[in-house]
């Protein structure tokens, strides 16, 4: 459950199943399918500074041009909370410049009352349900014709909606042509994916993971070819998008194999996810040989009766402590992911599972610790998950359009979660490096989230006239956001028109902070990215007109709504 929650790529439409593959030549003349997503989670710059304050993303008339641009007959979407309404911005735009366009909506956003979504996406024609490769190619196939009987469909048909077939699942991993080995995909080097295994044993409330139960795996050879090609293209991290590398002994052991045969050397790391209640010394003999970036356990809440409800057995604190230091000890010490927010916990559980696991993030008998690192998530109440089924009934009001966070709940009143979100903020200040924020809650301005005076929206006053994109004596403002994982800063990054770039941090300025590097309300502080290196005195100069504009509109700004001097 702490899966990225941007994506980073979106697998081609393309799929073989049954022996019977579609050839991807006539794939891509049929069909044009463009994903609206988010900046990669990992780059070329430090990955624990993002600068992206804004999680939905949006449908810009440029993208809307790139997809006309290629005259596609059918236009396909991925779709999660994150980009649902972007995509219906993108279907009416499209469908009014080409109205005969036929638009297809797949992805997890699909799930839950799939005809009561197709009612409200007027500009959409088909949602796909589950797993979409094989009904995808049937509607290629089909050419739109005959739905009643095409697998995991909901379609229109005049003025009705139509629910296809049951949806039908690969069977085979392998059976699915790879998007790198096929030459659609060279993602940028750390923001590679690979699914080793599909399928959940588990059906948490809180998650919608997989549709499909089953467990399928790619095999072996496979396995080998994917790392070998990421490995002669310079990738050196590679993320797993499986919900668990370890529900199946059997098949993690075959996997290690054949990544150790392709990667002798251990050149190739893996962030992945493991099921801490399923760990025995015969998986920890196998992660101890799987070179390690970051291994994530979901634990979710120590609370006794915290799992209620959600089809997770309560947690025993003791042995779970064991279970994580052994993990720590023959790979990496894992970062444990725990919910702010679920139905049956308390803000005494809460903190009490934050202090508990923050305290086992301490080296003990003089071995690594336990715990690497606390990474909180704000409770999303997923569309077709058990939660959002039981909304009604349990009280859970949420955020209905965008990210489906929790707003409150008979157990999590507004006031505890601001409670919640502030000591969270806090704490990430002073320990950056063992607590992390997965979302909203560094970036939040309501209810007790960041600094209103760090987001975007303020700071972009703060540069004014400077906009994103523009060039100012050589200097090109490119992107700004606030520092998610801790929300006590904003980053702003500038490229030299010579190569090389800058960062500038802004923070709120804080009594001991040098006067040198601050305005009334701000410290700032420059650094240099990663790659070319601008002039020295280019930087200064850059560094002088931020500061000088950031002066000039500060404490007009403070007087805008009150009346009075400071933020």
């Amino acid at each position: 459950e702490a899966a990225p929650q941007h994506p980073v790529a979106v697998d081609p439409l393309v799929a073989a199943a049954d022996g019977n593959a579609v050839p991807l030549d006539r794939v891509v003349r049929h069909a044009a399918a463009f994903a609206i997503h988010a900046e990669p989670l990992l780059g070329d710059a430090e990955p624990l500074e993002l600068e992206d304050d804004r999680e939905e993303v949006a449908a810009t008339t440029e993208d809307v041009e790139r997809i006309l641009a290629r005259a596609p007959q059918v236009v396909a979407f991925s779709g999660y909370c994150w980009n649902l309404d972007a995509i219906r911005q993108a279907s009416r735009a499209l469908k009014e410049r080409m109205a005969a366009v036929r638009i297809v909506l797949g992805g997890r956003a699909t799930l839950g009352a799939p005809e009561s979504l197709l009612r409200a996406l007027p500009d959409v024609d088909v949602l796909v349900l589950g797993e979409g490769e094989i009904p995808f190619r049937e509607l290629l196939r089909r050419n739109f014709e005959g739905l009643e009987s095409c697998p995991g469909v909901v379609f229109r048909e005049g003025h009705q909606i139509v629910r296809g077939a049951p949806p039908v699942s690969v069977g085979a991993l392998d059976d699915i042509p790879s998007p790198y080995l096929a030459g659609l995909l060279d993602p940028p080097l750390h923001a590679m994916m690979v699914e080793l295994s599909r399928g959940c044993l588990h059906g948490c409330g809180y998650c919608t993971w997989n549709a499909d139960k089953r467990l399928r795996f790619s095999g072996p050879e496979r396995v080998q070819e994917v790392i070998r090609w990421a490995k002669s293209r310079g990738h050196r991290h590679i993320t797993l998008t499986d919900s668990a590398v370890n529900y199946d002994t059997e098949a993690l052991a075959l996997t290690v194999g054949a990544i150790r045969r392709a990667d002798p050397e251990g050149e190739v790391r893996f962030t992945y996810n493991l099921r801490h209640d399923r760990i025995d010394a015969t998986q920890l003999g196998l992660l101890s040989r799987l070179p390690t970036h970051v291994v994530l356990c979901g634990v979710e809440t120590l609370a006794a009766g915290g799992m209620e409800g959600l089809e997770r057995a309560p947690v025993d604190a003791r042995a779970l402590q064991a279970t994580l230091r052994e993990i720590a000890r023959v790979a990496r010490p894992p970062v444990a992911s725990i919910v702010l927010g679920l139905p049956h916990d308390t803000e005494e559980g809460f903190r009490r599972t934050l202090d508990t696991l923050l305290s086992w993030c301490e080296p003990g008998g003089g071995g690594a610790p336990a715990v690497g690192a606390v990474l909180v998530s704000l409770l999303q109440v997923y569309r077709g998950s058990g939660l959002w089924e039981r909304a009604g009934e349990l009280g859970i009001r949420h955020c209905e359009t965008g990210i489906p966070y929790l707003i409150e709940s008979p157990a999590w009143s507004r006031e505890a979660l601001a409670r919640c979100k502030s000591l969270l903020i806090e704490r990430m200040a002073t320990e950056p490096d063992r607590l992390k924020a997965a979302e909203a809650i560094a970036l939040s301005s309501v209810y007790g989230g960041a600094d209103p005076w760090l987001q975007r929206a303020r700071v972009g006053r703060l540069l004014s006239p400077w906009e994103q994109g523009e060039t100012r004596e050589g200097w090109t403002l490119e992107k700004s956001g606030m520092m998610r994982d801790t929300g006590g800063g904003f980053l702003v990054r500038f490229g030299w028109r010579g190569g090389g770039g800058v960062r500038i941090r802004m923070r709120r300025r804080a009594a001991g902070d040098d006067a040198r590097r601050s305005t009334r309300f701000y410290a700032l502080d420059a650094s240099p990215i990663r790659g070319p290196m601008a002039p020295v005195q280019e930087v200064k100069r850059l560094v002088r007109l931020v500061f000088a504009m950031i002066r000039r509109n500060e404490e007009a700004m403070a007087r805008d709504e009150d009346g009075h001097v400071g933020p």
